[in-house]
């Protein structure tokens, strides 16, 4: 993940409400698999791997956070198993085809979490952070972000 994709989710998750959330790490993934193509194209077998294993842990998370007490869950659960293991043979045979089933089913998990987050108007999960707005200025063929820093965030003694 590059420093400037770093950045961009960091923004989008301080920003996020739980349904928004879920799209982001769903995103995440994706974007390792896809790096861990691109990769491999190139030859590099090690930062294929290394964008494989950091994928996986976000899949991890997403495993760990499921309510067992719904069905769906396990449904969820059966999926995101399915695609650990694509994720464990394309690193063991160094074959970044194996990965293509895998984003498939990621991206249709992260289309209809993105639909149902529409309807989530819930609050942001973080408070007292730093606002940003976009749009406000422009650059030279770039939008520029502004952040209205606010003068109570951190601790109150």
């Amino acid at each position: 993940m590059t420093k400037e994709s770093l950045n961009k989710y960091t923004m989008k998750i301080t920003q996020a409400n739980a349904g928004e959330l879920l799209v982001i790490v769903y995103d995440i993934i994706i974007e390792d698999l896809q790096s861990a193509k691109e990769e491999m194209a190139a030859g590099d077998t090690q930062e294929f791997s290394y964008a494989v294993r950091h994928g996986q842990r976000f899949l991890l998370e997403l495993m760990n956070t499921l309510d067992h007490r719904y069905e769906i869950s396990n449904e969820l659960m059966s999926l995101y198993i399915y695609v650990n293991r694509e994720m464990i043979n394309a690193m063991i045979r160094n074959d970044a085809s194996l990965l293509d089933n895998a984003l498939m089913v990621l991206s249709k998990l992260r289309e209809a979490f993105a639909t149902l987050a529409k309807d989530d108007d819930s609050p942001a999960l973080m408070s007292n952070v730093t606002q940003v707005y976009a749009g406000l200025t422009y650059g030279k063929g770039s939008l520029n972000e502004l952040s209205v820093e606010d003068t109570n965030r951190g601790f109150k003694a």
